[in-house]
C-alpha cells in the first residue's frame, strides 16, 4: 500500500436530546491520519 492509494470513510450517527449528530470522516489508511472531518446538528 502506498500513500494516498486507499482512503475509508466512516459516517457515525449520535441520538442527541434534540434531533440527530452527524459525523462523517476519511482516514488515509497508509498513514491511518484523518484527512477530513465533518461534524453536523440536526
Amino acid at each position: 500500500m502506498r500513500p494516498n492509494q486507499v482512503w475509508q470513510t466512516d459516517i457515525t450517527y449520535v441520538l442527541m436530546a434534540r434531533g440527530f449528530m452527524f459525523i462523517n470522516a476519511i482516514i488515509n489508511m497508509y498513514s491511518r491520519k484523518i484527512l477530513m472531518e465533518y461534524l453536523k446538528f440536526n
